[in-house]
């Protein structure tokens, strides 16, 4: 039962990779619509070697590389299913298509560690039964026809040669397979017969009697495929119409009509029985084939030399697999190992340790490669270096070494895929037991939270690389030895480590040196609890913590969607999509929360547009937070989420909100009264303690004055259509523009490095302490681009009032630490203005909060 069972599952990998490359012969089969059918009836050769053959050759032109498969490559087919899924604690597929393995692989049953028997072992065993019952019934049933064929055919009179006619059958067709006989309906006629006899001789000199058959010993072994037999229907009518144009070129056009009769004549006496049987060559796929008889021209040469280089170059790449690892020269190894060795010189001159290279693997253009050079003291880790296509050592990330557990598990996130990376021990040791056990590992399978299962062949002196095109968290990992049994697993007996690719200069300091560095501590009690899901407004680099002496951990771009969820002084504690795990970014470099709260808003005018996650209708207003020239980062002011109501949208999209005009949403003002009914007389209704703040509302209908509306709580009813109103962004007063423009010409001086001009703008607080020989505030220069006004800068312990305002300036600076370490670059600050006795503004000091 179990070789029964083996085969079953070669047969179900083969049957998924021939459909493969079924889909992809059909799509060729579409671009070679012009080209003479005998080539179309070569494109299936491809479908019938991965039907028939479970080896195969490897190619960089595979077909298979352009498909994502992440299943277990061999030596011929990839392993879709595992052979040993009826042994597995959680059994799974890997198809290659997301959702279809999502959906089989939660109705597969998990082992049940008090049953006797894995229930999927009890699966495989029923389904193993039901597919060779399947064949042995195909089997008999096209024994019987032929038998039944036979039968009828020994009645038959030789007409001349290998030609025979019998009224026993109602169309031609050839039977035999070693020396093949043309048997044709009595009383054909003479004209007919020369045609059909043309026809069938070809199907002869081109051994068709044998390729058929064989096709359909495949279908019979794929025959739960129904791919197959849709492959078999088209190998067939392809196999036909390239024999009726092979007959037409042989016998000119002037043929055509008396051949699409013959044809004709024959299709009216077709009998059931020979149809039906796949070993018989009658006629078949009549109407096609005349249409094709008279629409047929001899090809161009030019197009017979174009599908001759196409049908090859099909032909190798369905039939190749794709090579394991990518394809990595002997000599582009040693090129990486010598980068790899030259920079461990530089970067740790100190560690006299062995380098070993585990594993190298492609990554895109780049290459992974995992390496260890240990010095003999403390605790040892791997590296994993990312090299680019000229074997440039571009990024590097830690990994650690298997010290109790037998496997180690890391992971980098980057480019929208996981990169999980370790090595193996052969020995494992159980702190609980303190029993030390050896194990043989052979395969590795990872799943992750979001259903995602990536199951590799492994080799222990190596240890592993495997690149998932997902972002989620690990679930588990499982090690398994060759006959599928359970070594050991992340979940109980080892831990997974998340790192973020390093950028690597060519600094000359240990290793040592540099993780002490980034584990600098801050006081973490005194991060403020913060929410905001932001949008960033420079470049700029992240911080392992809230400090420029903090390690970089990556950069973000302008443009790109933040939530801050703390801050300790000008640095917010954020998380993004596309950034793995949590970093801090300086203030200056984000839209803060006042432009999320002062009202700017705009009018949705598409039909329907996206903001992050959530969808929007024409009519729907939405929080104005930066316009571009083609394009608005906009966010969404009330709405049940947190995160994902922020982001880019078309200027074409939206109109900036005007007095008095709206759709289907408004505010409500504030202290208005609602009631069930249109009427001042009707019930007044609980306003959930909305009445002392301005309120989004959705407008429902209006009528005679009165307007319907609905909110995202509770709230719901009808109100005056007077208290239905666009807020418009407050106007600066005259003293606020006078202040503004003392501003503007102050970081014009300061652009220029001009501070006697910045002093006379400035107060004597200003002078005395933010002044100094050659900086202010640390700064050379600085020039503003963006000015704006704080309307409620309470939050920085500052309240405006008559005498004092505050401005956000944003700025490109250089600092007195201006070096390869501390170029110019991009902040932003708050500057506070005092109103002097004599009536004019002064910039007084900065702050960050």
């Amino acid at each position: 039962m179990s070789l029964l069972q083996d085969l079953f599952i070669n047969i179900l990998n083969m049957s998924i990779t021939a459909s493969y490359v079924a889909i992809g012969v059909i799509l060729v089969r579409l671009l070679l619509k012009k080209a003479p059918k005998v080539f179309s009836y070569i494109l299936w050769a491809p479908v019938l070697f991965r039907l028939v053959c479970p080896f195969s050759f490897d190619s960089a032109f595979s077909f298979f590389n352009l498909i994502n498969l992440n299943a277990k490559q061999g030596i011929g087919v990839s392993e879709f299913v595992p052979q040993n899924i009826g042994l597995m604690q959680t059994p799974a597929i890997q198809s290659g298509i997301g959702s279809i393995d999502s959906a089989v692989n939660a109705s597969l049953p998990p082992a049940i560690p008090t049953a006797s028997v894995n229930p999927m072992q009890i699966w495989m065993a029923v389904l193993s039964l039901i597919w060779i019952s399947g064949v042995i019934a195909l089997l008999v049933y096209s024994i019987v026809s032929y038998v039944k064929i036979k039968g009828k055919l020994q009645t038959a009179t030789r007409v001349d040669g290998n030609v025979f006619e019998t009224d026993a059958i109602g169309t031609a067709f050839v039977c035999g397979f070693i020396r093949p006989k043309i048997y044709v309906p009595a009383n054909i006629g003479d004209a007919n017969l020369s045609y059909i006899l043309e026809h069938e001789r070809t199907h002869i000199r081109r051994k068709d009697y044998l390729i058929k058959p064989l096709a359909f010993l495949a279908l019979i072994l794929h025959w739960f495929n129904p791919l197959m037999w849709l492959c078999f229907a088209l190998m067939s009518r392809d196999m036909e119409m390239s024999c009726d144009e092979s007959v037409l070129h042989k016998l000119g056009d002037s043929a055509k009509g008396g051949y699409s009769g013959s044809l004709l004549s024959l299709a009216v006496k077709r009998k059931g029985l020979l149809a039906a049987n796949p070993l018989a060559f009658g006629e078949s796929h009549v109407k096609t084939r005349i249409k094709n008889i008279l629409n047929f021209k001899k090809p161009a040469f030019w197009v017979i030399m174009v599908a001759v280089v196409a049908v090859c170059g099909a032909a190798i790449a369905f039939a190749a697999n794709p090579p394991k690892g990518g394809t990595i020269s002997e000599e582009d190894k040693r090129k990486l190992a010598d980068v790899v060795s030259e920079y461990y010189m530089k970067a740790d001159p100190a560690n006299k340790g062995t380098l070993k290279i585990y594993n190298i693997k492609k990554f895109g253009s780049s290459y992974l490669v995992l390496t260890q050079k240990y010095r003999g003291e403390g605790e040892s880790f791997s590296v994993l270096f990312l090299a680019d296509s000229s074997f440039n050592i571009v990024a590097k990330a830690p990994g650690d070494i298997p010290i109790s557990p037998c496997f180690s598990a890391n992971v980098v996130k980057y480019q929208g895929k996981s990169i999980v990376y370790g090595n193996f021990k052969n020995k494992k040791w159980n702190p609980q037991t303190d029993l030390v056990t050896d194990v043989q590992i052979d395969f590795i399978k990872i799943t992750f939270e979001d259903g995602t299962y990536v199951r590799e062949q492994v080799s222990m002196d190596k240890g592993y690389i495997v690149v998932v095109d997902t972002l989620s968290n690990i679930r588990n990992i499982e090690v398994y030895n060759s006959k599928g049994e359970l070594q050991s697993d992340l979940i109980n007996e080892s831990a997974c480590s998340e790192y973020n690719f390093i950028k690597a200069e060519n600094e000359t300091v240990s290793w040592q040196e540099e993780e002490k560095d980034s584990n600098t501590l801050f006081d973490k009690s005194k991060v403020q609890e913060y929410w905001l899901e932001t949008v960033v407004i420079h470049d700029c680099l992240i911080k392992e913590g809230p400090g420029e002496n903090y390690k970089s951990v990556g950069n973000l771009k302008y443009g790109d969607i933040v939530v801050a969820r703390g801050r300790y002084g000008n640095w917010f504690l954020c998380f993004a999509d596309n950034v793995q795990g949590e970093f801090w970014i300086e203030a200056g470099n984000l839209i803060d929360e006042q432009r999320h709260t002062e009202y700017n808003l705009g009018i949705i005018t598409a039909d329907e547009v996206k903001v992050g996650t959530v969808t929007l209708y024409k009519g729907n207003l939405v929080q104005v937070l930066k316009r571009d020239e083609d394009k608005t980062c906009v966010t969404i002011r009330v709405i049940d989420i947190n995160v994902g109501k922020t982001g880019w949208i078309k200027n074409s999209d939206y109109v900036p909100a005007k007095e008095g005009v709206y759709f289907n949403q408004a505010y409500l003002r504030k202290g208005t009264a609602i009631y069930e009914e249109p009427s001042l007389k009707a019930r007044q209704l609980d306003d959930y303690g909305t009445k002392n703040t301005e309120l989004l509302v959705n407008i429902e209908k209006e009528r005679n004055g009165w307007v319907l509306i609905s909110t995202y709580g509770p709230v719901n009813g009808w109100v005056r259509k007077e208290n239905i109103f666009i807020p418009m962004p407050d106007a600066m007063t005259d003293e606020e523009q006078k202040a503004l423009q003392v501003v503007k010409e102050y970081f014009d001086a300061f652009g220029e490095a001009d501070y006697d001009k910045m002093r006379t703008l400035a107060t004597e607080n200003h002078n005395r302490n933010l002044v100094h020989d050659g900086d202010v505030w640390g700064m050379k220069w600085a020039k503003a681009k963006q000015i704006e006004l704080i309307r409620d800068p309470r939050f920085l312990g500052v309240e405006n009032s008559e005498p004092v305002l505050v401005f956000n300036v944003s700025v490109d600076m250089e600092t007195v630490k201006t070096s390869a370490q501390y170029p110019a670059t991009q902040t932003s600050f708050y500057v506070v203005l005092i109103k002097g006795d004599d009536g004019s503004w002064h910039v007084d000091s900065y702050t960050t909060g």
